[in-house]
């Protein structure tokens, strides 16, 4: 079954964090940085959007022969001989596995500054309490500016104040930070583990 980093991976081209044929550059359960190349994601995802992991795309069987010895108490005991064998399994199709769309929409008045109401709502992702990142790596700042910098989404008049991102499925979704407000922008973080 793909590992979590393979549906991150498909998730962040979607997204357009990650340009197809850009190596995918993440942080490990144990803290450390880890990579995978393009050359080994492009033989499992195809460069059409939206992008999905396709697998089932190889599979061989190993197997060595055995022989059955069965001794005088009747007791059968099954010994191998000869070399093991790899054979490979007829082809039956991928199974393609795609990120989840994660809808976003304003269903609220303006109700946070009466005077000045925000022209914008900007959400930042977060993953297991950590800011997503442009190149998909997770930090513990807010980086608003910059060639790498937080994964954000605009909702305003612009986009009819709704909006939606890839997720990898299975991932849970929950708001654990207040909303900040500041010149005519409301800032929600979006937090998914």
């Amino acid at each position: 079954w793909p590992s979590q980093e393979s549906y991150d991976l498909v998730a962040a081209l979607n997204n357009c964090i990650l340009n197809y044929g850009d190596d995918y550059h993440y942080t490990d359960s144990n803290g450390q940085a880890q990579t995978i190349t393009a050359e080994v994601y492009q033989s499992q995802i195809p460069n059409t959007r939206p992008y999905a992991l396709n697998t089932n795309t190889y599979a061989n069987v190993t197997y060595q022969q055995m022989t059955a010895v069965t001794d005088a108490e009747g007791n059968t005991t099954y010994k191998p001989y000869g070399d093991p064998k790899t054979i490979p399994i007829d082809y039956t199709g991928n199974m393609g596995l795609v990120s989840q769309l994660m809808p976003v929409k304003k269903t609220f008045a303006h109700t946070i500054n009466a005077q000045d109401p925000y022209t914008q709502i900007r959400f930042y992702l977060l993953r297991d309490g950590q800011y997503y990142q442009s190149d998909g790596t997770s930090s513990d700042t807010l980086v608003t500016e910059g060639e790498v910098h937080t994964y954000s989404m605009d909702l305003s008049d612009a986009n009819h104040w709704e909006d939606s991102m890839y997720i990898s499925p299975g991932l849970i979704v929950e708001n654990k930070m207040p909303p900040a407000y500041s010149a005519g922008k409301l800032n929600i973080s979006i937090s998914i583990h």
